[in-house]
């Protein structure tokens, strides 16, 4: 997380580190597919924003998102209608930004109305398939030396005797991943 640095009175310096913001979900923000960036943080940090920000989402998802500028407003616009609809906000979500180091990246944790975090899909789920928005999955490594040799799949493909994936004999039932 970067630090600044503020001078208090006679030269004494404090570290202020990063902003972080929460913007609400509105049913407007969903029906214009645009989210609004809070006024003070585009008062505070608006010039210092990249014109795409990267959110990173908890589980490895990053969306690309583009801004747009207008009369001093700052929405997430390109982009944020398949975030929204992948991540089934609805009105009342409650969003929590945090900065990554510059202001091209914000981490964002996602809660529901019931201020409890939502648990994060998978991207593969519920995910348009011919999307012009950018979206990966960071790994542990930065490359892929292939199967695991810790784990006791063949591949990350190979599903074990009942067909499921999963370490339970359960006759072939999802335990809801």
């Amino acid at each position: 997380m970067a630090i600044h640095r503020r001078r208090i009175q006679q030269g004494s310096v404090v570290p202020v580190t990063t902003p972080s913001f929460i913007a609400i979900v509105s049913a407007q923000a969903l029906e214009d597919g645009k989210l609004e960036i809070p006024r003070a943080v585009v008062r505070q940090s608006g010039d210092l924003l990249a014109e795409m920000i990267l959110l990173k989402v908890p589980k490895g998802a990053n969306w690309v998102i583009e801004l747009t500028k207008s009369n001093g407003k700052i929405w997430l616009q390109k982009g944020w209608p398949e975030f929204a609809r992948h991540y089934a906000l609805e009105h009342g979500s409650l969003l929590l930004f945090s900065f990554q180091g510059d202001y091209s990246c914000l981490r964002v944790q996602i809660f529901k109305r019931n201020t409890m975090e939502i648990n994060y899909p998978p991207l593969e789920m519920n995910y348009p398939p011919n999307s012009s928005i950018t979206v990966e999955m960071n790994h542990a490594s930065s490359h892929d030396d292939g199967p695991d040799p810790f784990s006791d799949n063949d591949g990350p493909d190979a599903d074990d005797e009942n067909g499921d994936n999963d370490d339970a004999d359960d006759g072939g039932a999802h335990d809801g991943i």
